[in-house]
Order: structure tokens, then C-alpha cells, then sequence
């Protein structure tokens, strides 16, 4: 599932496209179920999405 949009990832994930675009605006913490929907429907492995949250907090 890539190169998909925002609104297909938040149906496929089972979430609202409010709810998601929260999440990447750091407004809410994300359940550890939500991280595998996420990854499930993007086709990575749920560890990914913390990969990333460390190099952002080692950058600020």
C-alpha cells in the first residue's frame, strides 16, 4: 500500500482521518494497536514508527 493518501490509510487502519492526522501532529499518543493497523497497512514493521519518534527527540 504505498503512495496512498491519508483518507485511504485511515479507512484501511480502521481510524478517523481527524484521528490520524492528530497522531502526526504529536496531539494524541498512539495505542500500540493502532501502530500495527498502521503498519500492517503500509507494509513495514510496526518498530519502524518508533524509529523515527527517536531521531526526532534526538534532534530537538
Amino acid at each position: 500500500m504505498s503512495n496512498v493518501s491519508w483518507a485511504t490509510l485511515a479507512l484501511e487502519a480502521e481510524i478517523s482521518r481527524s484521528y490520524l492526522s492528530q497522531l502526526e501532529k504529536g496531539v494524541y499518543h498512539v495505542s500500540i494497536k493502532v501502530i500495527g493497523r498502521l503498519a500492517d497497512k503500509l507494509d513495514v514493521e510496526p518498530d519502524e514508527f518508533l524509529k523515527r519518534t527517536a531521531k526526532r527527540c534526538r534532534a530537538k
